[in-house]
């Protein structure tokens, strides 16, 4: 159900319940306060009219008869015929020793409840209805109330007999109906007007709930659909990076394949055809343009040994890993700890190419800087990702040195082609205690966490 919808529910529950209580709330008031009123009343006619003629009732159990008659015409006046229905006077051992019906003068009733509050000082008043002792009096009338008032001495104050009341209700009993009817209709007023005012303010409220939730569903599903595009596009770049490393490793390949077969090949020829020019030209100099044409050859050589890598479309990670590692060893001479473990046994050709050249790139930073003392490689394979490192033990660098200047190009461009695919480049090293690159490479999507 809606907002509004649950709302009217409730509310129309809660006005409910608290119309009934609040109305019979205040019909109980106003029927204690009439209630009280008429006792008091009955308790002016009891000191004015009743009490004179029952003072011996405290010496004597039962009145005479002159007493009686003198009651029955009280009874009779019309101070009291026009209200009081019947009358009981009570000893204070609970016999009736006068009535209105005479036939009930002599009975004895225990002493409890609103006779024993009367016989203790209390004046009480009772819609109760008819019991065994009072249903000669509702045979007269339906409505009744019974008022219970002490009898006091005119001597010494103590409470010589009770005197009961029953006076015609009938007016009353419709007052307090009116009046509980009247509470409850303007309990429900008030409840309904301020019910509507909620209802108006909540119905408002939601419709205002409402559009902004649609604003900002239509929000959310223009987020999302510009971060799918984002990813869409995300993934295309990394694609093309990827691409571009493939070719531009293919194309490096093609280019020291070039080098080594062409320039290399006809300087070598050159080389050859200046022995023929001995006998024209002077000794010195051709061992000058031999000597530039070796030096040649041999910076071209080992230009194009440095363009190759292994054929990583068929062969293994560790393969070419491995590969990589002995073609630096015999080029500089030189010895390098490899250490490995849960390397997967083929991965895209990308990530082989860009851990190919981390190494590489790595020893030969290691062979320059810091004459290749203690090399070591150490590959790891990790949830999604491959870690790899180059140690070395030579004197190591400054914190305060960094990769961006000129002399370091080659890890500039190694740290960008491992950005290209989401990998990244760290480099840790201290005064002394020598130098290690750290390379994490993806094998798809995310680095992990821990990286």
């Amino acid at each position: 159900m809606s907002l509004v919808r649950r709302f009217v529910i409730l509310a129309l529950c809660l006005s409910a319940v608290s119309a009934l209580i609040l109305g019979t709330w205040v019909s109980e008031k106003i029927e204690s306060t009439a209630r009280a009123r008429e006792a008091g009343s009955a308790a002016s006619y009891i000191s004015l009219f009743i009490s004179p003629h029952v003072q011996n009732l405290d010496r004597d159990e039962a009145l005479s008869p002159d007493q009686i008659e003198a009651l029955d015409q009280v009874m009779q006046s019309a101070a009291l015929g026009l209200r009081v229905v019947g009358m009981k006077i009570w000893s204070r051992r609970g016999t009736v020793v006068y009535s209105v019906n005479k036939d009930a003068i002599g009975d004895t009733y225990p002493i409890q409840g609103a006779l024993e509050s009367a016989l203790a000082g209390t004046t009480t008043s009772d819609f109760s209805g008819p019991d065994e002792e009072s249903a000669r009096e509702f045979a007269l009338k339906d409505a009744l109330l019974e008022i219970y008032a002490p009898i006091l001495s005119n001597t010494t104050g103590a409470v010589i007999a009770v005197a009961e009341f029953y006076e015609d209700a009938s007016d009353l009993a419709g007052d307090l109906r009116s009046a509980q009817l009247h509470s409850w209709l303007v309990t429900g007023i008030v409840l309904a007007a301020i019910f509507a005012g909620l209802s108006t303010l909540i119905s408002d409220g939601n419709h205002t709930i409402r559009r902004q939730r649609d604003e900002l569903s239509t929000h959310v599903a223009r987020l999302s659909e510009s971060v799918r595009t984002t990813e869409e596009l995300q993934k295309r770049i990394e694609r093309g990076a990827r691409e571009v490393i493939e070719d531009n490793e293919r194309l490096l390949r093609t280019i020291g394949s070039e080098l080594h077969d062409g320039p290399a090949q006809l300087i070598s020829l050159a080389q050859l055809k200046l022995d023929r020019l001995e006998d024209v030209a002077g000794s010195s100099e051709l061992g000058a343009i031999r000597s530039a044409l070796a030096n040649a050859i041999r910076d071209i050589r080992r230009i194009s040994a440095g363009l190759l890598l292994p054929n990583v479309d068929d062969e293994d990670l560790l393969v070419c890993l491995k590969t990589t590692i002995r073609d630096y060893e015999a080029k500089t001479g030189t010895r390098v700890a490899l250490r490995y473990r849960r390397l997967p046994k083929r991965c895209a050709p990308y990530v082989t190419i860009c851990l190919c050249r981390f190494v590489q790139e790595g020893l030969a930073n290691a062979f320059r800087h810091a004459g290749a003392s203690g090399q070591a490689v150490l590959v790891e394979g990790r949830a999604g990702a491959i870690r790899a490192q180059v140690c070395d033990s030579g004197p190591g660098i400054s914190n305060t040195i960094t990769i961006q200047s000129g002399e370091h190009l080659g890890l500039i461009s190694l740290r960008r082609r491992l950005e290209s695919i989401r990998g990244s480049l760290t480099i840790s090293s201290r005064l002394g205690a020598g130098t290690t690159l750290t390379a994490w490479l993806p094998l798809g999507g995310e680095l992990p966490r821990d990286s």
